[in-house]
This record gives C-alpha cells, structure tokens and sequence, in this order.
C-alpha cells in the first residue's frame, strides 16, 4: 500500500467549504490562499468592480467543473449572494471562448414562449449534418445562462410556457418551428440558470434536470472585506489622512448595514 501523507487530509483549521484539493500541489490548499493580496486596479469602473471572496470563489470553481462537464446547474439564492456576477464572470472571461459561446439573458414577468425561443435560437444555426438538426458551428457548445429563471408569469393553469421549451429540450432534444410546425432536433447547447427565493417555484419536471446549488448568505467577515476594499480603491488617490478612515469607515457601513436588516 501506499503511504498516505498529512498533505492528502483536509485541513483541521479550516470547514469542509473553506478548502479545496489542489491537484498540482497535491494537497488541501484554503480558499483564502487563492486570493493573495487581491486589489482592484485603479482604472476600473464601479460597475466592472469585482471582489474574490471564499464564496464566490468556490462557486465559480465547482461551475466551471460542471460547465466543462456538460452537466446543467442551477443557482438559487437571495438577491445579493452573487448568482448573476459569478456566472457572467466564468461565461465571459475565463471559459475557453474558442469551445464555449456565451448567452446572456434574463427572464421577466412579461417573457412570453416567442421571446424565449428566440432567444434559445439566437447563436444556432442549421448544421451540415442531417435534415432538421441544429445547433451552433460544429465544435463549439453554446452555453445559455438565464437569469430570474423563475420569472415568467404563470398562464391560466399553472404553468410557465418560456420554461416548458426549456424542459421540452431536455426531454426531447428539441422544440417545434414556429412556421413550418416541423421538430428541430437542437444539439450542443447547454442551460445555467439563476433565480432568488420567494417567488413563485418552477415546475419539478424542469427542476429535476438541473444540478441545484444554494448560495448561503455572505458572512460577517466577507461582507467587511468587500467593503474595505472598495473604500480603499476609491480613496487610492487621496492622501494618508483621508485613507486612515477607511477602518473607521467600515464598521459604521455595516453597522448601519446590519441595523437596516433587522429593523422592522
């Protein structure tokens, strides 16, 4: 038998989501030591502002591994736990845009069937293959994310007629032409969707297709240190007297933040 080393456990000092098994390294490595010293550059706009934490690192770890694997994810969360930017980030910036392309969209109250499907076909073409299959150019997977996938308002007998496409294709493959009422066989898309709680459920028939993930709540700690970092990105160009509030400012924004949540 081979000898196993200490590096082959996980750490004690840290929970089982803190860490995460580094294969290079071969051994049990912290989120936090993938962070480094993270500073946003100088010349970033507020709306491009992204900040690593252990969560969203995470996440984005086990969706790329997922993605890459042709297996479809759900996120589900409140709002402020990072569903959107952690998808749009991984889609956009870090897949391999030569095997991967990226679809964008997110769902409304008034998205009706047309608009989804339309949307569904807006990257996919007819391939050189047999009659009636499409999908996009031939070696690429058209990664479709949908935001507020839960969204679509209901019709008269409960269902939501944007998300039965979506389950029509994972129960057959495809959906009908809306003009020729001929069936498309739609090959090399795959579907990441994202949607908040308190709304109203989606069909289970579309949900058991999904590998579902919940986004906890952002701690105390992260929560402190994305705001710490961007005070000290916009005071970066302001002397040494101003940035020495920083700290001071810190605690009172979430103080105050803290105080809004649990007042009534």
């Amino acid at each position: 038998l081979l000898e196993v080393g200490k590096e082959a456990y996980p750490i004690k000092e840290f929970g089982a989501y803190e860490q995460t098994y580094d294969h290079l390294k071969r051994a049990w490595v912290p989120w936090s030591s993938n962070m480094g010293n993270f500073k946003i550059p100088d010349d970033a706009s507020f709306h491009e502002v992204y900040i690593p934490t252990i969560e969203n690192m995470s996440n984005t770890s086990f969706l790329y591994r997922m993605l890459t694997h042709n297996k479809p994810v759900l996120f589900i969360g409140k709002t402020g736990t990072g569903k959107t930017s952690c998808v749009k980030r991984l889609l956009l910036n870090e897949l391999d845009q030569n095997k991967f392309i990226p679809t964008v969209s997110v769902f409304s109250a008034n998205t009706s069937c047309n608009n989804a499907q339309d949307l569904l076909e807006l990257k996919i073409e007819k391939q050189k293959r047999r009659k009636g299959i499409y999908g996009p150019m031939i070696g690429l997977t058209n990664i479709i994310f949908i935001d507020d996938l839960n969204m679509p308002a209901k019709e008269k007998y409960g269902a939501q007629p944007p998300l039965e496409i979506i389950r029509q294709w994972f129960d057959y493959g495809g959906w009908y032409d809306r003009k020729t009422l001929e069936n498309k066989t739609i090959m090399d898309i795959q579907f990441v969707g994202a949607m908040g709680v308190g709304r109203a459920p989606i069909s289970n028939r579309l949900m058991r297709h999904f590998n579902i993930v919940y986004l906890n709540e952002m701690s105390d700690d992260t929560l402190q240190s994305i705001v710490k970092k961007t005070l000290e990105w916009g005071f970066s160009k302001h002397v040494d007297k101003v940035k020495f509030l920083i700290n001071g400012l810190t605690h009172i924004i979430f103080k105050t933040y803290k105080g809004v949540l649990t007042s009534k």
